[in-house]
């Protein structure tokens, strides 16, 4: 569905996803756009597709500015991440409020590099640069 026919929410589809990105990875990038409320990735029974997750940002605004801030630019074990406004948010104008973090999430935000330590390797792919920064698995 094109950008602008899409409804613009709080929460944005992230797909393309490699098996081995997780709820922390996907965190650790979301919380670079603005506060995050939760972050699922649904379970499937089939390895071989790629992915998926959602993100629900605590504002329609951080959900906007991530949309312009990942689209095309996060690079997640060699696979382009795709990034569209899921309808399952709320709608911007619809306010909503979250008070209390949810189950697993991390109590405060990583740093930009924090992402590849907790969970593997990402690329940003930002004017014209690739910025590599993949770590080695852990032994």
């Amino acid at each position: 569905m094109a950008q602008d026919q899409q409804q613009i929410t709080d929460a944005l589809y992230l797909g393309n996803l490699d098996p081995k990105v997780n709820k922390r990875i996907l965190y650790d990038i979301c919380i670079q756009a603005g506060p995050v409320a939760s972050v699922n990735i649904p379970e499937s029974k089939d390895d071989n597709r790629p992915r998926f997750g959602f993100c629900h940002y605590q504002s329609v605004e951080s959900a906007k500015y991530a949309h312009s801030l990942f689209q095309n630019t996060v690079m997640l074990y060699g696979r382009t991440m795709r990034v569209d406004y899921s309808p399952q948010g709320n709608p911007e104008g619809k306010s909503t409020s979250y008070l209390t973090a949810k189950g697993d999430s991390p109590k405060a935000a990583a740093p930009l590099g924090a992402v590849a330590a907790a969970g593997g390797g990402f690329m940003l792919k930002r004017k014209n640069r690739n910025v590599d920064m993949t770590l080695p698995a852990p032994i």
